[in-house]
């Protein structure tokens, strides 16, 4: 039986500074895994990567806007020049956003779609470059159960998220020839702060999203974490162009619609 170990493997997470980010790369550094910690916050993406190291782990951290492709790729350049390789992305860099949607400017749209949906393909573009000359590799990006309904108010982050559901399958299809394996994880409702944010805001009611999964809790980040660091392993190995959903039984459940007044 092969277990979920990554030792020696040279992986990416994107948005790492904070939240979910954040504790991927805390989990796959501590299966053996050498993490570059990509943050446009320079600040947070240092103390991530340092925090990874004051526990005997092994981390770098790198200055990157996911939707500037230069950017990303003097990130991965150096980590080839570092390492001779890239084993797994983790596409997770993406922020909140929600509201009317005739309120919603350009301006919003080229912010969120970039960062959530643009960005995820310029980094699995960049990855996969080096992936192919390798002929394997991991993409997993992260989805949301959002992007599989028709959430009001959500005009920027649902379409983004659907996008990725999307692009997990394309290019799951397309670079499988190439031994890359490319999944998508759905989380349900996690304990962060950008969900906290959302709360604040009135766009979603703690309590009443709370008790709406059979579960009659949400998510942690480490739950979502331990099922990344299983899809970049080899214990995977047949998991593909795939979305995997962790929601505690929430899309199992029915829909939203009840719950946001449409």
């Amino acid at each position: 039986m092969r277990m979920a170990g990554l030792e020696g493997r040279v992986a990416v997470v994107t948005g790492a500074g904070q939240g979910m980010g954040e504790t991927f790369a805390h989990t796959l550094a501590a299966a053996g895994a050498i993490v570059a910690v990509a943050e446009v916050d320079p600040t947070t993406g240092r103390r991530t990567a340092a925090a990874i190291e004051e526990a005997g782990h092994k981390a770098i951290a790198y200055e990157v806007d996911v939707r500037d492709s230069s950017s990303i790729g003097r990130m991965v350049d150096d980590l080839v020049a570092r390492h001779g390789r890239l084993d797994i992305l983790v596409n997770n860099a993406g922020m909140g956003a929600g509201g009317p949607s005739e309120d919603v400017t350009e301006a919003d749209w080229d912010r969120v779609v970039g960062v959530m949906l643009k960005g995820t393909f310029l980094c699995s573009q960049a990855a996969a470059r080096v992936m192919i000359h390798q002929q394997c590799g991991v993409i997993i990006n992260i989805g949301s159960i959002a992007g599989v309904g028709g959430w009001a108010q959500r005009a920027l982050y649902t379409p983004a998220k659907a996008g990725a559901i999307a692009l997990t399958r394309v290019l799951g299809v397309e670079w499988a020839q190439h031994g890359i394996r490319v999944v998508c994880i759905n989380p349900g409702q996690i304990e962060t702060s950008l969900n906290e944010e959302m709360y604040r805001r009135g766009l979603a009611d703690r309590e009443v999203f709370q008790n709406r999964a059979p579960a009659r809790r949400f998510g942690s980040p480490a739950e979502i974490a331990d099922a990344v660091a299983f899809l970049a392993s080899d214990a995977a190995s047949g998991i593909r162009a795939e979305v995997v959903t962790i929601d505690g039984g929430w899309t199992a459940w029915g829909g939203i619609e009840e719950l946001v007044g449409v």
